[in-house]
């Protein structure tokens, strides 16, 4: 009987009729999709570095004289 009781009160839904186990997903979901969300805006905010500015970085990255590389 008290088996039977916890079976039951595992699946108990709330007032819009979800189980807690179906709340713990749109949780989820909801956690993923903000991450996903600023993952990518920290993305953009890389990817909006002037062209000047990353061709400063190339040229300096490449202007290395190639005695000290040896």
């Amino acid at each position: 009987m008290d088996l039977d009781k916890r079976a039951l009160g595992s699946r108990r839904t709330d007032a819009d009729g979800r189980t807690a186990e179906r709340r713990a997903e749109e949780e989820r979901q909801v956690v993923a999709a903000a991450r996903e969300e600023e993952r990518r805006s920290s993305q953009r905010r890389i990817g909006s570095r002037s062209v000047a500015q990353r061709r400063q970085q190339l040229d300096w990255r490449t202007s290395v004289p190639t005695a000290y590389l040896e």
